[in-house]
């Protein structure tokens, strides 16, 4: 009789209950915490956003400027073309380094202001089936035209002007590393304040009034900084990269569906959540155990419910994902290289 119940019990776990795969990649210890500086930026740049007001009001004037003008803005990136500007008498009537300016302009508005809500406010509610967000990418190439402003300013010898775009830079990045509602919008931010630090350690070397007593700040937030991209970069692998990869050994999914269970139920940063919830789509037509697809079901039907708008967005792209999109993603795969 003992056995007939052992028996019952190990199929009702099986049959009706049955188990969902560990975490295999996300196990290490603060892997999962909210991703932070503990640098403050004034310590870095001199100045810290303190003004009331949503900064992506700025920040969509800077983008709708750049698209209008792009093929001009884009000409100032060939190198003999700036190299003229440079030498010119006033290479801000140049229409490309112009818009430039108007945009270095809204971007430093918005740099005044504490806090930033880009997402769902200037972009679609609706998400798809993917890690690469379209307005992510006018976002980078806002702080791009911030940048060559910098670059005239700097090779010109008008060092504080120069700084003063790095500061705006920094700011602009930083405000979309905390936005915290998609992945790839924070991770154009990392990019941005990578940028920004190894473009004030250069300015500060070439400029004998620079504020050096920042440099050791600067560091110390450069090196917090490359901690984060480490972490940005191993959880996208692991909740997009590792999608259609495939063992070449035993021919399994490299998918690793008890590690994305443990993000969109674990992890302290709202857009990683959101990610794996996005990938639990994949979950559905790549992994077989019947547990983990269990499960996948059940965090997509709650994620359905939720008051936050991208978690709630997350799981309906997850839940609409049929089998003949997802075997039609693989462009997804390679819209852009991030590193």
């Amino acid at each position: 009789m003992a056995l007939v119940l052992v028996v019952v019990g190990v199929a009702y776990f099986v049959i009706l209950d049955p188990p969902t795969s560990l975490p295999r990649d996300t196990l290490a210890k603060g892997f999962l915490d909210l991703k932070t500086i503990d640098v403050p930026l004034k310590d870095v740049i001199g100045i810290e956003p303190t003004e009331p007001g949503n900064a992506a009001q700025d920040y969509q004037k800077a983008v709708q400027l750049y698209m209008a003008s792009a093929d001009a803005i884009e000409a100032t990136g060939d190198a003999a073309h700036i190299d003229g500007l440079v030498a010119a008498n006033d290479p801000w009537s140049d229409p490309g380094l112009k818009a430039c300016k108007d945009i270095a302009a809204f971007v430093a508005n918005g740099a005044k202001k504490k806090s930033m809500q880009y997402t769902f406010q200037y972009s679609p509610k609706r998400l798809k089936f993917s890690y690469h967000q379209p307005h992510s990418i006018p976002l980078f190439k806002v702080a791009v035209a911030v940048h060559q402003c910098f670059q005239v300013h700097r090779d010109r010898k008008e060092y504080a002007e120069a700084e003063k775009h790095v500061q705006q830079m920094m700011i602009f990045g930083a405000h979309l590393v905390n936005e915290r509602v998609l992945p790839h919008v924070g991770w154009q931010g990392i990019e941005i304040q990578t940028t920004a630090i190894e473009r004030l350690q250069q300015l500060y070397r070439l400029w004998d009034k620079a504020p050096r007593g920042r440099l050791r700040s600067i560091d110390r937030y450069g090196e917090a900084l490359r901690l984060v991209s480490a972490n940005f970069r191993k959880k996208k692998k692991i909740l997009w990269d590792n999608i259609p990869a495939t063992d070449p050994v035993t021919l399994q999914p490299v998918l690793s569906p008890g590690d994305i269970f443990n993000v969109a139920l674990n992890d302290q940063d709202r857009a990683w959540r959101a990610q794996a919830i996005i990938a639990l789509g994949a979950v559905k037509f790549r992994i077989t155990g019947r547990g983990d697809l269990k499960m996948a079901r059940k965090l997509i039907k709650r994620s359905l419910v939720s008051k936050e708008a991208v978690i709630k967005a997350a799981g309906e792209a997850a839940d609409r994902l049929t089998i003949e999109e997802f075997r039609h993603s693989g462009t997804n795969f390679d819209e852009e290289v991030d590193y």
